[in-house]
C-alpha cells in the first residue's frame, strides 16, 4: 500500500497536469502513468479495450478526449466501444461520453449521459449535476434542493472535489443567507483539504472531475 503512495507521487514529477481516475482493475496503468510513459499506457489500454475491459475503454476514451494525438486513427473505434460499454451502463464510460458530447457541442446527448451517470451513483458525475444544476441563470426552489442532494450524495460517496464546488456555491449565495456563512467559512477550509488530497491520490476517484474549459493535456512533457 506504502509503495502504491510513493508511486503515485512520482506522476506529479513526471509532468501530470490533471489528476485522472484510473480504476483500481487498471494498477499496470498506473504504474506506466505515474512514470509519464503515455505511449505504453495506451497500447495496454487499447489491447485491454478489445479484450472487453469496460474500464479501459472508458479511460482510453478519456485520455483521447484530452490529447487527440494520443489516438490517432483509431479515435473513431475508441469512441464507438466507450459508447457501448455506456449503453450498457458502465458508469465511468456514460460519464466519459457525457463530457465527449460535451466538447462536441451535443448539450442534450450531455445532460442525458451525465444523468444515467450520476443515477448509477459515479461519485463525479454526481457532483457534475449538482454543479449544472447551481449554473443555470433560472434557478428554482427545486433546482436547488436537487443541487444539494447531489453534491450530498457524492460527498458521502468521497468524492473531495464536491465537498470544494459545494462550499464555493454556498459561498456564493446559490443556497440562500444560511448556507452562504457556512460557505464563507468552509470554502478556504475545503481548499486547504483538497490539495493534499489531490497530491496524494492522482489517480483516485475522491480528487477527479472534469476540467472544463482547460486545455491542457493530461501531461506535460517533462
Amino acid at each position: 500500500m506504502f509503495g502504491g503512495f510513493l508511486e503515485n507521487q512520482k506522476a506529479w514529477r513526471h509532468g501530470l497536469v490533471y489528476p485522472i481516475y484510473v480504476p483500481g482493475d487498471l494498477s499496470n496503468i498506473r504504474s506506466f502513468l505515474s512514470i509519464g510513459n503515455l505511449q505504453d499506457a495506451v497500447a495496454e489500454l487499447w489491447k485491454l479495450s478489445s479484450l472487453g475491459s469496460p474500464s479501459a475503454v472508458a479511460l482510453l476514451q478519456y485520455m483521447c478526449l484530452r490529447d487527440a494525438a494520443l489516438c490517432g486513427t483509431d479515435r473513431s473505434v475508441v469512441e464507438a466501444r466507450c459508447r457501448e460499454s455506456a449503453h450498457r451502463r458502465n458508469c465511468f464510460a456514460q460519464y466519459v461520453m457525457a463530457w465527449s458530447e460535451y466538447e462536441a457541442g451535443n448539450h442534450r446527448q450531455f445532460a442525458y449521459w451525465l444523468n444515467q451517470s450520476a443515477r448509477h451513483r459515479f461519485a463525479p458525475a454526481m457532483g457534475d449535476v449538482g454543479r449544472s444544476l447551481i449554473s443555470t441563470p433560472t434557478r428554482t426552489q427545486k433546482s436547488q434542493w436537487l443541487a444539494r442532494r447531489y453534491f450530498q450524495l457524492a460527498i458521502r460517496r468521497g468524492h473531495f472535489v464536491s465537498i470544494s464546488t459545494y462550499m464555493h456555491a454556498c459561498k456564493r449565495g446559490a443556497f440562500g443567507p444560511t448556507f452562504q456563512a457556512i460557505g464563507i467559512v468552509g470554502w478556504p477550509l475545503s481548499i486547504l483539504l483538497m490539495w493534499p488530497v489531490m497530491r496524494a491520490f492522482p489517480f483516485g476517484m475522491s480528487v477527479f472531475a472534469y476540467p472544463v474549459g482547460r486545455k491542457k493535456p493530461l501531461f506535460n512533457v517533462v
